[in-house]
């Protein structure tokens, strides 16, 4: 129930279509026992995509920008 406290923490994705972008944002927020660093796996599916390929990004709670081209 931390939450209720104002203990938690967000990360927020952003898609830009035009670009073929992915950002992941600054995390937001920290509670006791919270993962510093995190591993997403990120698959970029289309239409043509026969079997997408999961492209792994270490995510420390700073902000990156992902080419999904």
């Amino acid at each position: 129930y931390g939450y209720e406290a104002g203990r938690y923490a967000n990360i927020k994705f952003v898609y830009d279509d035009s670009a073929k972008t992915l950002t992941i944002l600054d995390r937001q927020g920290e509670f006791p026992g919270m993962l510093k660093e995190r591993t997403f796996t990120i698959f970029y599916v289309t239409p043509s995509s026969a079997e997408p390929k999961g492209i792994e990004v270490k995510y420390d709670g700073k902000g990156q920008k992902i080419e999904l081209k």
